[in-house]
């Protein structure tokens, strides 16, 4: 028998819980690269993980809202929840510095690009939704003492995490749209691996627990993302067709990429140099992963919205 299908408009019906979970890493990552030794307890990383938040889910429910399914009451619901969420974003990021109030002003400039058009667009969509988590990331280190965002190491992280994401929504739009998942899908294992070698050449890791945390981190993340790459060249769009209930499983599949993120975001806590604080920053995201994929199986169209 066939597993149930559940309705899907490009995902833009469903909070995507799931994901919710790998949003904090962003700023909380970009933070200890831009001043590892800086308190994690700073008001203004707090600060910047609520600006993200409030973005992310007022971007994910203004998606919703011009969703096709999407009723007029609906909408309209909806519409007013997401503008209070950017209202409350943008207040919370007036009280964070210049260099963040800027890099929050790109953050919303990238998400209302993505939902009015972007998302029309494969190739431009998946860019500009990589933006936002590159975005996201870089307020963190914004919102840092020194608010030097543009050094080295937060840079790095914002180019790794913008072609990540941006690799994960382009192989969901190809599947969306039946079509073959060509090279793209070694994209986020290619990342994991240039992103494992530029940052131990950057900050190699101090200790063997960091070694060992740095390491399996990026292992785990990319066998997960070589394992859904051969997923994918397997389950052709033909056989999809077929089978509605194996398109539907390997969305979920998908979905696994995303939930990388937390992997990635471990790594690059670790080799921030922030010492005990990014062993424990790492140490939380990894415990999240499994809360990831307990929610992801709950909700399986949890994977990140696409373009159309």
């Amino acid at each position: 028998m066939n597993a149930p299908i559940r309705r899907d408009t490009s995902g833009a019906e469903i909070l995507r819980a799931p994901n919710l979970l790998t949003v904090p890493g962003d700023p909380v990552v970009g933070f200890l690269l831009a001043a590892p030794e800086a308190s994690v307890f700073s008001p203004d990383l707090l600060g910047a993980v609520l600006v993200s938040l409030s973005f992310y889910t007022a971007g994910l429910l203004s998606h919703a809202a011009l969703g096709p399914d999407a009723s007029r009451s609906e909408r309209r619901m909806t519409v007013v929840v997401a503008a209070l969420l950017f209202a409350t974003g943008v207040v919370l990021c007036l009280l964070l510095g210049q260099q963040a109030r800027l890099v929050g002003l790109a953050l919303l400039i990238s998400i209302l690009l993505y939902n009015i058009g972007a998302r029309q667009h494969p190739l431009l969509g998946a860019f500009v939704m990589g933006l936002c988590r590159g975005f996201s990331l870089l307020l963190g280190a914004a919102a840092a003492p020194s608010g030097e965002w543009y050094s080295p190491s937060p840079t790095l992280a914002f180019d790794a995490v913008v072609i990540y994401v941006a690799s994960i929504a382009y192989l969901a739009h190809r599947e969306l749209s039946h079509r073959p998942p060509g090279m793209g899908r070694w994209t986020p294992a290619f990342v994991l691996a240039a992103a494992y070698a530029l940052l131990v050449r950057l900050q190699p890791p101090d200790s063997l627990l960091e070694c060992i945390v740095l390491t399996g981190s990026l292992l785990i993340g990319g066998f997960i993302a070589l394992s859904v790459a051969d997923i994918l060249d397997v389950a052709a769009p033909q056989r999809r067709r077929e089978s509605p209930g194996v398109a539907w499983a390997v969305r979920g599949t998908i979905a696994l990429l995303f939930g990388g993120l937390l992997f990635l975001q471990a790594a690059m806590a670790i080799i921030s140099g922030a010492g005990l604080a990014g062993r424990f920053v790492a140490m939380a995201l990894l415990a999240l992963w499994p809360l990831h994929r307990v929610l992801s199986r709950r909700m399986p169209n949890a994977a990140p919205p696409t373009p159309k």
